[in-house]
């Protein structure tokens, strides 16, 4: 008779509570969360208990876990930055750039253009920058020019032969939307806001340009010196 009310004293009653993820210490859950990717985190882990929003939804967490994996200062954010979910959105932005470059052969496909096709000169390229939603790639050089290349026609070519590439020493043609002549000198710098484009260069001046007009025309510029 003992024997058999040993036996179902060891067998767990469904009545019993069962622990519950959100009243795990803290340090669990943190835990928890570095085998998660911060999408899963932000977007389906932290929703499911307030809670767990509080533990996850803390900077410091996001700012902690970025040092952890890379011990250099990055990002580099000023102390008066008060953007909310700052630490979060760079955290997430930086594991998602680590796997894809760390497998670069497996997730990007190679496209390789220049300051050299279409008839150009060509020349060393010392600046570049995205703009209008990452559509447009502005590029900067040596030979003066400030180039927009058209992405969107970019990605519909076939992926760069890299082998070829290196025999021949020749990328192949690029189409680009608009070539602006705007220095007289090297292309030093290039910063985008909305629909305008700065550059710098040699030539001491740095021109504004509008590119919602740079399309089959020249685009309006500000130069200054």
């Amino acid at each position: 008779m003992d024997v058999c009310q040993e036996e179902e004293d060891e067998v767990p009653r469904r009545d019993q509570p069962r622990p519950v993820l959100d009243q795990l210490p803290v340090e669990i859950l943190q835990h928890i969360g570095g085998f998660l990717e911060p999408t899963e985190i932000v977007e389906s882990l932290s929703s499911t208990s307030s809670r767990l929003n509080e533990i996850f939804g803390n900077e410091q967490y996001w700012r902690i876990r970025i040092k952890n994996q890379w011990p250099a200062s990055y990002p580099i954010i000023p102390d008066h930055v008060k953007q909310p979910a700052i630490w979060r959105h760079r955290c997430r932005d930086r594991e998602t750039h680590f796997k894809l470059f760390k497998n670069a052969e497996k997730n990007m496909e190679k496209r390789i253009f220049g300051h050299g096709e279409g008839g150009l000169v060509g020349g060393d390229v010392n600046a570049v920058c995205f703009s209008k939603d990452g559509k447009l790639l502005c590029s900067g050089g040596r030979d003066r020019h400030v180039i927009l290349w058209d992405l969107d026609a970019i990605k519909k070519r076939a992926p760069t032969d890299v082998a070829a590439l290196l025999e021949t020493g020749a990328p192949p043609n690029a189409d680009f939307q608009s070539l602006l002549h705007t220095h007289a000198g090297w292309v030093w710098s290039l910063q985008s806001h909305g629909s305008l484009l700065s550059s710098g260069a040699w030539d001491c001046t740095i021109n504004v340009s509008d590119l919602n007009h740079s399309v089959g025309a020249a685009a309006p510029k500000t130069t200054l010196k």
